[in-house]
């Protein structure tokens, strides 16, 4: 079974890619460089999902699709096993804020003009697909409104739905981002329960709300995201009843299944791959060598200058990048400020801000060690509100408590072990911050590519430079004369007085660089008082954040280096066969 999934996998990838892997074997026996001719793909590159639940228990739902498309007459949906379910009320528009008209019964043969600015349903028995033309080629944004009604369901002992909002989309999805929300009713773990399947990501309650996202971009046809979703019985009224429990669910969710995949491996592929790996290997290395090194990424400023962390600069005694942490991060991780073993620090810098707000108390304890010897622990207590800053801080609060179990009560030891069974998340969780803040660049234009055609012997090619703004230079030289202004904290002058502000947001941003330890002991030496105005405890609290942190990465590094599987992974798998919803769909 692992083999044919491998070999799925494989013949796949060269499915997407017949065309380039034959041009750059002819190409490479020929001893010519490939010139990159990339093919407009159809694509979607970001999906954002509203759903809004109605006190019936019916949804509305609304979903924007920003996506490039060149090809086919019309983009459709499929939603399988809607049971009593039905979609009513289809709306459809684009980016020009044209309101597509609905002509109800759909034809699927009609032409790419007869179709434009038209949308409609093709039913078939308990299945539906929502369709609506394309219209023009290119970027395209279309937003598209339906209802969905009975969404939720009355279990035996609960209330909730299981829904997938796509399946086997046939479009390669960069980013999707999916929110649930009721107007009446906030959402939270007190009254309910979330589980997700399908997709590598997370799923969090946020502000009364449920949002999902994605880690990873999701490849045609083998995408997929389903939740599975608890709530307190008399939530919602007048619903759809089934005999079954929310128990029942769960459990067939959670021993997941294989999906159909209605391609098999032919006799052929097999060859062909066979071919090209053992026949063709050496001569697609010394292709892709050559491809490579004509077509480098390099990296500079608008002044010119080669994008690296400056040798001279001055101390900088203030807050790197006004004050945001993410961002902070990101660009002290680019330039080799933060190595992959030393990204603790940033955990412990977000857990030091929980404790100076006040949300969080790391309550020190003796722990047993052996018979007679005791050691220093911790117990935090995670059962109380904290208010998260970004989706990043609260996907990190919801490890913490996945990690802390049923008591919600972290202690000492159980991140560690956490992480080390969820290398995968964690790792995609630092992914994803330094991606969002790569694309916070480039929609503030502090970013972005040029080409530039160059020769190299015989061959033609072109280098990509990436091109970055002066403000991203300033805030590097910043970052790096912050770092110097921690290391020298001794020549400060003794009576110098700082707010306690101040040093405790020395402390946050010292963790991210692995300073922390250098502001400790000078707040001891030049601000003992520090400890009776601040939440935060250098003598215990810092200490303990920073061993808790570096524990966690160091385990969950290890765990990467001995397991060369997919233990650990973040990815939600499974979602059983009892869900509602998306079954495929893409454009045609």
């Amino acid at each position: 079974m692992v083999i044919l999934k491998s070999m799925k996998k494989i013949r796949k990838m060269f499915k997407l890619n017949f065309k380039k892997v034959i041009l750059v074997l002819f190409l490479s026996f020929l001893l010519i460089t490939p010139v990159p001719t990339k093919a407009q793909s159809t694509e979607i590159h970001k999906m954002t999902i509203y759903t809004t639940l109605k006190d019936n228990g019916d949804a509305h739902i609304k979903e924007i699709w920003q996506m490039d498309v060149h090809e086919g007459t019309e983009v459709y949906k499929v939603m399988k096993k809607m049971k009593d379910k039905k979609i009513q009320n289809l709306k459809v528009s684009d980016e020009k804020g044209t309101q597509y008209e609905n002509i109800g019964a759909w034809d699927v043969d009609a032409s790419r003009e007869e179709k434009r600015n038209k949308c409609g349903l093709v039913k078939d028995g308990d299945s539906y697909e929502l369709c609506f033309g394309i219209g023009d080629y290119g970027q395209r944004t279309y937003t598209f409104e339906y209802d969905v009604t009975h969404f939720v369901e009355q279990f035996e002992n609960d209330q909730g739905f299981n829904f997938a909002f796509f399946s086997q989309l046939k479009l390669d999805i960069d980013e999707v981002k999916i929110t649930i929300e009721s107007p009446t009713h906030k959402f939270n773990k007190n009254n309910s329960s979330i589980f997700a399947y399908g997709y590598e990501g997370y799923v969090v309650f946020n502000n009364g709300r449920v949002v999902m996202g994605n880690d990873t971009p999701l490849e045609n046809g083998s995408n997929k995201m389903q939740i599975l979703m608890r709530i307190n019985n008399g939530t919602f009224s007048n619903l759809s009843k089934t005999n079954r429990t929310f128990d029942d669910i769960l459990e067939e969710a959670n021993e997941g299944s294989d999906y159909d995949d209605e391609d098999g491996v032919t006799l052929f592929e097999v060859l062909f791959i066979v071919f090209v790996v053992v026949i063709g290997f050496a001569i697609i290395i010394i292709g892709i060598a050559i491809y490579h090194y004509l077509h480098k990424t390099k990296e500079y400023f608008e002044s010119g200058e080669e994008f690296k962390a400056p040798k001279d600069v001055n101390m900088f005694r203030d807050i790197p990048c006004n004050g945001d942490l993410l961002r902070f991060y990101a660009l002290a991780r680019k330039i080799g400020l933060v190595q992959d073993i030393d990204q603790g620090g940033l955990i412990g810098a977000i857990l030091l801000k929980w404790v100076k707000d006040g949300y969080v108390v790391f309550e020190k304890r003796k722990e047993k060690r052996m018979i007679f010897f005791n050691k220093d622990g911790f117990s935090i207590d995670l059962s109380g509100e904290i208010l998260t800053d970004s989706i990043y801080e609260e996907r990190l609060l919801n490890y913490l408590k996945r990690a802390a179990g049923s008591n919600i009560a972290l202690e000492t030891g159980e991140f560690e072990k956490w992480c080390s069974n969820h290398y995968s998340s964690i790792e995609s969780w630092f992914t994803s911050i330094e991606n969002n803040e790569r694309k916070i660049m480039k929609q503030k234009r502090d970013m972005w590519g040029e080409k530039a055609t160059r020769k190299f012997l015989c061959f033609t090619g072109q280098c990509r430079n990436i091109i970055y703004s002066y403000k991203v230079k300033e805030e590097i030289e910043q970052i790096v004369g912050f770092k110097l202004f921690l290391e020298e904290m001794s020549s400060i002058d003794e009576k110098e007085v700082m707010e306690v502000k101040l040093w405790e947001d020395y402390l946050i941003f010292a963790s991210v660089l692995g300073l922390a330890d250098k502001v400790e002991k000078q707040l001891g030496n030049l601000y003992p008082q520090f400890v009776d105005e601040s939440n935060i405890d250098i003598f215990y609290t810092s200490m303990m954040i920073r061993n808790f942190s570096n524990r966690g990465i160091h385990a969950a590094h290890a765990a990467h280096a001995a397991e060369s599987g997919d233990g650990g992974s973040s990815s939600f798998g499974g979602g059983g066969s009892s869900f509602s919803g998306g079954g495929g769909g893409g454009v045609r």
